[in-house]
């Protein structure tokens, strides 16, 4: 049987973290040279899967072995307990259906063993192996790229033909079950790549534009960004999703309010970012404006709060990229500027956290077979 392999980028957001969810608003994402890659190989007819290794930042396992019948048991759980968090926002019990004995897995095993269903008649049994450079539950898109990279090498190994929309639509099914009441933007740049501005004006499909940076200085100030590392976050992005959502009920009136700076800054960009003037301090003060509004939201922990007021006071820029996190200490991913690239690593340093110089703007999904 053939074996197949598949690459998904990670993800930053430049705006419109949390307002994305909702049908008002739009993000801004653009593509990570950070990656996950899947490869898949039939074996058989069973349904099983023999997960051969799987490797991130912090874990690396072996030889872990899924029966169909596990597979799609956890499966129907997860669907009910999806059902229970949509009728009665019971967001718990979804997430320990998920995070338990790596349920994760098996639902995206689930997925993508029923879309092949459709197409050869049965369930073949893989080998898979997983790597990824990506850290989780820090905002750069790590639950999508594991999904997309996962679902997409499995069909590629079961030669059926597919596009973007499909791993999209497959991808999106599953960080359902892992953020409860996700907007789909972060599937869609980790399949369609490079920048997009997303958004859901109504409950009808999502509108993924392509976007291109044409002003040089732009593309250079974003390709001088880097990505601080504060640390995973205590929360999950369902419940810091949840958590808004909350606030939004009970403080509809301020929490608009912001929503709707955020869109301002979002708009505004993109007419800027198409004007031959585009300045530093244009991009600076967007990031910041969008970075201080996201601290308002609530979603920004004590320690980065400083640390971000450290970058700002010094001429630079910095917002969280994701959900961010709460209380003391970690909010994930921190995208910062500086024109004194330096002084933002020695920051990092002085603070304990890690940081990535990334590049901007990658491809999204590739996937091949392998002789």
């Amino acid at each position: 049987m053939s074996k197949a392999f598949a690459v998904t980028p990670g993800k930053t957001i430049l705006f419109g973290e949390h307002t994305v969810v909702y049908p008002k608003y739009d993000a801004i994402l653009t593509t990570i040279n950070l990656n996950s890659s899947a490869e898949a190989q039939i074996t058989g007819k069973n349904g099983n899967i023999n997960f051969l290794e799987y490797k991130n930042p912090l874990y690396k396992m072996k030889d872990m072995s899924y029966s169909q019948q596990e597979i799609f048991k956890t499966y129907e759980q997860a669907q009910k307990a999806r059902n229970n968090y949509l009728s009665g926002g019971d967001f718990q019990s979804l997430s320990k259906v998920v995070n338990e004995d790596y349920g994760f897995f098996k639902i995206i095993f689930a997925i993508a063993l029923t879309e092949i269903d459709k197409h050869l008649g049965y369930y073949p049994s893989f080998n898979i192996n997983f790597n990824s450079n990506l850290p989780f539950s820090a905002g750069f898109g790590f639950s999508a790229s594991l999904g997309a990279s996962l679902i997409s090498s499995m069909l590629k190994a079961a030669e059926i033909d597919f596009n973007n929309k499909k791993i999209f639509d497959l991808t999106l099914e599953y960080e359902k079950f892992q953020h409860g009441n996700p907007s789909g933007a972060d599937p869609a740049i980790i399949v369609y790549g490079q920048m997009i501005q997303f958004s859901k004006k109504s409950t009808s499909k999502p509108s993924i534009k392509q976007l291109e940076i044409k002003n040089p200085d732009l593309k250079s100030m974003l390709s001088n960004s880097i990505i601080i590392h504060t640390g995973s976050a205590d929360q999950s992005t369902g419940e810091l999703v949840n958590f808004v959502q909350k606030e939004k009920s009970f403080n509809r009136r301020r929490t608009n309010k912001i929503f709707d700076a955020i869109q301002t800054n979002l708009e505004q960009f993109i007419n800027e970012s198409e004007s031959n003037k585009f300045s530093t301090k244009k991009y600076i003060d967007f990031i910041n404006s969008n970075g201080i509004l996201l601290e308002k939201l609530g979603v920004v922990s004590d320690r980065v709060k400083e640390i971000s007021a450290i970058i700002r006071s010094r001429g630079g820029a910095c917002k969280i990229s994701g959900a961010g996190g709460q209380g003391k200490d970690k909010s994930g991913a921190l995208l910062t500027y500086h024109s004194n690239k330096s002084l933002l690593q020695e920051l990092a340093a002085n603070y304990h956290y890690k940081f990535y110089d990334v590049g901007f703007g990658t491809k999204g999904l590739i996937t091949d077979i392998i002789n």
